[in-house]
Order: structure tokens, then C-alpha cells, then sequence
């Protein structure tokens, strides 16, 4: 939830049928920044730190991995391995 995904966040929040429900970083400072502009748009997501806690919780209409390059690939598999669409 760096520089790249609070973007992604910024422009999906613009949607009207979007409920953003979890954010996710290993950065605590990340991670509260960007539960704080969720919230500031009228959205109260979880915020976790490990991804997985998501996947595993409920069914999630969009997922958006904003990671480094390296960690893309594993991701998308475990998000598909889970059940949810990319």
C-alpha cells in the first residue's frame, strides 16, 4: 500500500459499487495511511498484514497486488488457489 497501490486505491474508490473491505501491507505506517484514506472516503477496510488472512476470510470481489515485481507471481497463484478473481 505504498506509492502504487494507495493510487490504485485512490482511482477504484471513485467507483460507486466499490466497498474497499481490506487493505494490507508489512509496513505499519503503510498500512495506517492507507486505512486512513479509505476511511476518509467513507470506507472501513481491515487492515492486515498478511494477505493471505484475506483470502482465506471471504469471498473478495477485486483483488489488487501492488507489490514489487518479485512478489507478483506468487500472489496471483495463492489468489487463484483461494478461489478469488484477479
Amino acid at each position: 500500500m505504498g506509492r502504487m497501490g494507495s493510487s490504485k486505491m485512490d482511482h477504484a474508490i471513485q467507483q460507486s459499487n466499490l466497498e474497499v473491505v481490506a487493505v494490507c501491507d508489512v509496513y505499519q505506517s503503510h498500512l495506517g495511511s492507507a486505512v486512513e484514506q479509505a476511511r476518509e472516503q467513507g470506507h472501513h477496510p481491515r487492515a492486515v498484514h498478511d494477505f493471505r488472512e484475506i483470502l482465506a476470510d471471504q469471498p473478495i470481489g477485486i483483488v489488487n497486488i501492488s507489490t514489487p515485481d518479485h512478489w507478483h507471481a506468487y500472489m496471483t497463484v495463492e489468489t487463484r488457489k483461494a478461489g478469488q478473481d484477479l
